[in-house]
């Protein structure tokens, strides 16, 4: 971008700064919440929120999509976590395997791609990422589908990709 005033920005850059802007707050959030409490405490809080955000997205994708407490279908789990990421600036591709499995590809993170270079280090060696996914999944999709949500692959672990799997239980 150019130093461009906030009028001159297009509706995409606009998006950018917005997912920038929330990442960039929750990352800042747990930075400060670690200096006041420690990373115990900080991710504990972490986890909570997680948690209460999955509760939070649960009721409300059920209403917009029109499924009633753990009888969304695969395709429809599909249909809301493709809007979830969209929104947030995600880019992750599903793969229907069966009926009863599906998985998407974490391409494009807007989290992991936010943080700084110098961070980088500090955030995979506090598992910030795995801390805040493993405190969501099990709140979101087994909450709207009777199904397992299971984080198979993690960037921060090493991996080249995040790979999250649901499976029908």
């Amino acid at each position: 971008m150019s130093g461009k005033l906030a009028k001159d920005l297009t509706p995409d850059e606009r998006f950018s700064f917005a997912v920038w802007g929330i990442w960039s707050t929750l990352w800042t959030w747990f930075q400060e919440s670690e200096k006041m409490y420690g990373y115990d405490k900080a991710v504990e809080l972490l986890r909570s929120v997680g948690r209460t955000q999955g509760i939070v997205g649960t009721q409300f994708y059920q209403e917009y999509f029109g499924f009633k407490p753990g009888e969304a279908d695969q395709q429809t789990l599909i249909n809301v976590s493709d809007h979830i990421h969209h929104i947030w600036g995600f880019e992750c591709p599903w793969t229907v395997v069966s009926p009863t499995v599906c998985y998407e590809e974490v391409k494009t993170c807007p989290v992991w791609d936010n943080i700084p270079a110098d961070k980088r280090e500090e955030y995979v060696a506090k598992a910030t990422c795995s801390n805040w996914c493993d405190s969501l999944l099990p709140e979101f999709y087994p909450k709207m589908g009777k199904v397992k949500a299971i984080r198979k692959a993690s960037r921060p672990k090493g991996d080249p990709d995040c790979i999250f799997q649901l499976e029908a239980i």
